[in-house]
């Protein structure tokens, strides 16, 4: 954020050393990065007013005229500039005067003829546009006066970087308030109202919050017989010292409120609006609205958009639309001051890769009660700019007031965490310098600090105004702070005992990786990085397992046998346009599943036995789930396998070999990703323990012939759910496809376990148990039993 140093200190009259300013603000956590001398921009620049014009002949174009800058003194100027006209003033460059850039004006020699110095353009003095005309100023602008004291130029401008948590620093009233509380000094803040005249704002313009989750507050004001020009030269310098453009009055004035506020604001040209109704709404998915850098863009419903009935006017707190702007043929216009759900802003503002001056202020968070001061100002200003009828009030759609937070504070919290006393009498009248109003209670927060929300956040605002240089550093006494055991943490660590008693080992890959490895998996929207430090680390991962690949190929070519991988930690995914983050569960396993023998063979991994490591776990808490056979973006066909809770909570399987290969992995991968959070709830589950039996168990198999597309996992649900009684254990052991089975069918294998917890189970009552079972498969399913 830029400023002049003379702005501020209008505002809190202080030191004017610009280096004693700089050590304040820095010390204070808005950190000065750069601080430039504006006085040598410009010398013997002055305004000029052209007093006669001809055109010369002998130039085919170029207008002689007679520039007058300052009592009885006059020079010939010939120009060729498109807007020069009689009685309009310009900036003027005399013969000796520099102009920007650091050129010296001296007398021209155009074909004999002589002109005396130069009538400059906006580039030309510093102020960048327009380059192709002159500058045109406005009439008040006293003849002959030195320009670069009318822009304020004879002063230093600070660039701060302003922290994220301190939104109210981009507005030089918060940065007046931070000098005011660290010194004492007064603080001049004058609220500027306009004055106003015929009929209520609301009798021309109707407010609807359709979003108002988006839009909780929306202020407006009309005015009229508006006359768009030149904003006077004191305001386009301080725009121009602070990055900003200056265009025209009413754009300008609403700019120099953000400047000075830190509250965006937007001026629309009523009459091009076509209705007296604004709508606060959600942008239509795919629907398209050019903005005012000429750009079509496409936008979805995390859009927040401010239209009429009828057509879209502005992408809400980023960027207005073309079809509405201020031009030179306004008459009539409409201010909004609003304020907008930053999260809102934020993601409308990295969907369309569009940051703005505004955008940048929304997202961090505005100031909802500081909408109608910022109207009332801007509007002033204007009034005070243009010969204008201002209506009277503002509309104001606010239907659920945002209340300032009470937040208490002790003085012992204050000496417990600074580690020194400091009491009431000495911080609160820093506090109360920066807008914090004390009650009996709790101290009332300014709802343009949205930093503050909790004890200890005041307590940091006093060691800040107190100083932190000023407290010495003595040596803690406390000991090592245990690690919190969260529930999170405790299952994560009866997860990893039972795997690591399988041969796994724990890993941490990056949160943080490349799009297209994800992409191999995943098709969703991810989280995107918006400065990442390259592409490898352009997205938070969406996903464990390729992170997991990646490791285990790098282990395989370094001469391991086998990887068997796991590691628990969050991947983040885009909910509504919003990112959210979750834990899960990856697991890799390729390779030998046992040692080599005597022969030289080692046994291969394979699917059944990946299954049984995610069955395991499972069993382990004792949570329900059930397997579906369902292909799926980057596995092996007919090798994937869908965890159902329900729902479609995760996935096992074997990867695709063609992605294994972009691990330079060459033997067959299996992996898979489960959700932590229902382990977590069966934390507290408590679990009884059974006896060891008392009688024997007896065991029946049969083989069943069934269409070749039902699901193992079908048949083992259908009997435990259906035949409960005495029925200890069923699991398919065998799975078959041949000729001999025909075509589309295939053999399931069935065991089955009956046990009777009061007595032996005679064979008669196992055999009868059974045949009730296999009845009931063979009229479910179809099927006939393999003999």
């Amino acid at each position: 954020m830029k400023f002049p140093l003379k702005w501020l200190l209008e505002l809190c009259p202080f030191d004017d050393d610009p280096n004693v300013i700089a050590k304040l603000l820095t010390e204070s956590g808005s950190e000065v990065e750069d601080i430039q001398d504006f006085s040598d921009r410009l010398s013997g620049v002055v305004v000029g007013q052209v007093v006669e014009m001809t055109e010369n002949s002998p130039l085919p174009g170029m207008f002689d005229c007679k520039v007058e800058f300052g009592e009885g003194r006059f020079a010939r100027v010939l120009s060729r500039a498109p807007n020069v006209r009689v009685g309009s003033k310009y900036p003027f460059a005399p013969t000796g005067a520099r102009i920007f850039g650091g050129k010296v004006i001296g007398v021209a020699d155009f074909d004999g003829e002589k002109s005396e110095g130069m009538l400059c353009s906006g580039i030309e003095i510093g102020l960048g546009e327009p380059k192709d005309k002159l500058l045109e100023l406005r009439p008040d602008e006293p003849l002959g006066a030195d320009v670069l004291s009318l822009l304020g130029w004879d002063d230093h401008v600070f660039e701060l970087e302003i922290t994220p948590n301190r939104p109210d620093c981009y507005g030089v009233l918060s940065l007046a308030r931070e000098i005011s509380a660290l010194t004492g000094a007064p603080l001049l803040d004058k609220r500027l109202m306009p004055s106003q005249t015929g009929d209520e704002a609301a009798k021309f313009i109707k407010i609807a919050l359709d979003d108002p989750s988006g839009c909780p507050r929306y202020v407006a004001r009309i005015i009229e017989a508006v006359r768009v020009g030149p904003s006077p030269l004191s305001t386009m310098g301080r725009l121009s010292a602070s990055g900003i453009r200056p265009i025209n009055n009413i754009v300008d004035a609403t700019n120099y409120v953000l400047l000075f506020m830190s509250h965006p604001l937007h001026a629309f040209d009523l009459d091009k609006l076509e209705s007296d109704t604004i709508v606060v709404r959600s942008a239509r998915d795919g629907e398209e609205f050019v903005t005012l850098d000429g750009e079509r863009r496409k936008l979805k419903p995390a859009n927040l958009m401010i239209t009429t009935p009828d057509k879209a006017l502005a992408i809400a707190g980023v960027m207005g639309g073309l079809d509405c702007e201020v031009t030179e043929s306004t008459k009539r216009i409409l201010i909004e001051s609003a304020y907008f759900n930053p999260r809102r802003i934020r993601a409308s503002s990295r969907r369309l890769g569009l940051v703005t001056e505004s955008s940048i202020r929304f997202e961090r968070g505005a100031d909802p009660n500081g909408a109608s001061r910022a109207a009332d100002e801007c509007t002033a200003i204007i009034d005070a700019t243009c010969d204008c009828e201002v209506r009277r009030g503002i509309v104001d759609a606010y239907p659920e007031p945002i209340e300032p937070l009470a937040v208490k504070l002790s003085p012992r919290k204050v000496e417990a965490v600074l580690g020194i006393p400091i009491s009431e009498e000495e911080y609160a009248p820093r506090l109360t310098a920066l807008g914090f109003e004390r009650t009996p209670r709790a101290w009332v927060v300014p709802t343009y600090r949205p930093d503050i929300t909790r004890e200890i956040d005041l307590v940091e605002e006093v060691g800040r105004l107190y100083g932190y240089a000023q407290i010495q550093p003595v040596m803690s006494g406390m000991g090592p702070i245990p690690a919190r055991n969260t529930p999170d943490n405790k299952v994560s660590r009866k997860i990893g005992e039972v795997l690591r008693g399988r041969g796994f080992f724990e890993i941490m890959s990056d949160s943080m990786g490349k799009e297209a490895d994800f992409a191999c998996f995943f098709d969703g929207d991810a989280v995107r990085l918006e400065n990442p430090i390259s592409q490898d680390f352009a997205i938070m991962r969406p996903m464990i397992i390729p992170g997991l690949l990646r490791i285990a190929g790098y282990n395989l070519n370094r001469e391991s046998d086998a990887v068997r991988l796991y590691e628990i930690d969050k991947v983040f995914a885009l909910e509504s346009g919003e990112p959210s983050e979750r834990k899960m569960i990856g697991i890799v396993m390729a390779g030998a599943i046992s040692p080599e023998d005597w022969s030289g063979v080692q046994e291969p991994a394979n699917i059944f036995d990946f299954k049984g490591v995610v069955e395991q776990i499972f069993e382990h808490f004792g949570v329900h789930f059930s397997m579906e056979a369902q292909d799926e973006r980057g596995w092996a066909p007919g090798k994937c396998l869908r965890i159902l809770m329900g729902e479609h909570v995760g996935v096992i399987g074997m990867v695709a070999p063609k992605i294994a290969k972009r691990w330079d992995i060459d033997i067959p991968v299996f992996a898979g990703e489960i959700p932590l959070a229902p382990f977590v709830e069966k934390l507290g589950e408590i679990r009884q323990f059974a006896g060891v039996p008392r009688f024997p168990s007896t065991r029946r198999d049969v083989a069943l012939v069934v269409d070749a597309n039902v699901k193992s996992g079908e048949v083992l649900d259908f009997v435990k759910e259906g035949f409960p009684e005495k029925l200890e254990r069923a699991f398919i052991f065998d799975v078959f496809e041949g000729e001999s089975i025909g075509a589309g069918k295939k053999s399931v294998g069935l065991a089955t376990i009956f046990r009777d917890p009061d007595g032996t189970i005679t064979d008669d009552e196992a055999n009868a148990l059974h045949e009730r079972i296999v009845s009931a498969l063979v009229e479910r399913f179809s099927a006939t039993i393999r003999m």
